[in-house]
């Protein structure tokens, strides 16, 4: 395939590397309806929806997020403000618990 040529992975591929085997099963079903005009209009099962929104995914696919968006420069500044200004004012006023493992990128 034309587009694919000299692609190590697919795009979206680092993201499901890790993902059970019902998850995959449930995304592939769902696309595969989508394309076929079968979908029904339910959308991804739930395990799609719980493996995405587990807090544990974000931790781990951080780096290819990260990659996705281009962004590589170390630093929390961003183009109008820092986020740990912004993180450190949410924590002061107690909204959110100072989060040790937290890595402002």
């Amino acid at each position: 395939m034309a587009a694919l040529d000299g692609m190590d992975q697919l795009p979206g591929e680092r993201l499901l590397s890790d993902a059970p085997d019902e998850v995959l099963e449930g995304i592939t079903e769902t696309l595969f309806g989508k394309i076929t005009g079968r979908d029904g209009g339910g959308g991804y099962p739930e395990v799609v929806g719980d493996w995405l929104t587990d807090p544990s995914f974000p931790m781990t696919k951080r780096d290819v997020f990260l990659e996705r968006v281009g962004r590589t420069e170390p630093g929390t500044m961003g183009e109008k403000h820092d986020l740990r200004d912004s993180y450190d004012r949410l924590r002061e006023s107690g909204l959110i618990e100072d989060m040790d493992d937290l890595d402002l990128r």
